[in-house]
């Protein structure tokens, strides 16, 4: 009977870790399961039995999600994008390359930039730059487009505005169109057959001419005659009535 007690609490022993966790040896080798935990692997019957519990190990983070962006910490990340920008604005787009521009960077920075996560870092760079710069060109061109349509506006609503005044004008001279000579003057009313009134421009001046022409050639051309400047012929229009009176008494005393 005693025998028999004495075997059954050596069985307990080696059976029961949790009860008698002290009993049990290091140097023992781990069964492949646990015979508390029938879902752990591995290890010795201790840490199985004084493992955390399953919610505790979830709310611990992995190193995995932890770890710094792109192998590098925030600061380390701001200073190679601000040298890989810095970089991409002070060369030539036509023959720069991503692996250039990330040499020119670790040389620079004195940081090894080849490494996976870190080339990767260096690419979005880059491809945000290029992105940034074809937004900005769009931009431009769409201004442009729309500053030269508001230009081509602005011109044919002129050429409009004028062709009014001319239409008006020669409403206003009985329905007369406008007549140029081969000169390219505006003639204002022909005295005779050769001898006319034209307004025209020379030297940036507005003159008024009264003069006779000939032909040569086939053309017109302008012989003796006056030309007054705006001045003058503001004079002489208002000694007009004076002109009539003078002319008027003369005719009077002639008869």
């Amino acid at each position: 009977m005693t025998q028999g007690l004495a075997q059954a609490y050596e069985g307990l022993i080696l059976i029961g870790p949790v009860v008698l966790e002290s009993r049990v040896s290091s140097s023992s080798p781990a069964p492949s399961t646990c015979p508390i935990d029938p879902g752990c692997v591995g290890g010795s019957e201790f840490d199985r039995v004084r493992r955390k519990p399953a919610s505790e190990a979830e709310a611990s983070p992995s190193s995995a999600s932890t770890a710094p962006a792109a192998g590098m910490d925030e600061e380390t990340q701001k200073k190679v994008e601000s040298t890989v920008l810095e970089i991409l604005r002070g060369s030539d787009m036509e023959s720069l390359t991503e692996s250039k521009v990330r040499n020119a960077a670790a040389d620079r920075l004195g940081i090894d930039l080849s490494i996976p996560d870190r080339k990767r870092f260096v690419r979005l760079v880059v491809e945000g730059y290029l992105e940034s710069l074809s937004q900005e060109d769009e931009q431009k061109q769409q201004q442009e487009q729309a500053g030269g349509a508001g230009k081509e506006g602005k011109d044919e609503q002129a050429e409009e505005e004028e062709e009014e005044e001319e239409e008006e004008e020669e409403e206003r001279g009985g329905g007369t169109k406008r007549e140029y000579d081969d000169e390219g003057d505006l003639i204002l009313c022909r005295l005779s057959a050769r001898r006319r009134v034209t307004l025209q421009e020379f030297k940036g001046k507005t003159l008024l001419s009264i003069r006779e022409y000939y032909f040569k050639d086939g053309k017109e051309l302008p012989a003796k005659g006056i030309s007054l400047t705006v001045e003058q012929w503001e004079a002489f229009r208002d000694s007009v009535p004076a002109i009539e009176d003078a002319i008027k008494k003369l005719g009077e005393s002639s008869d």
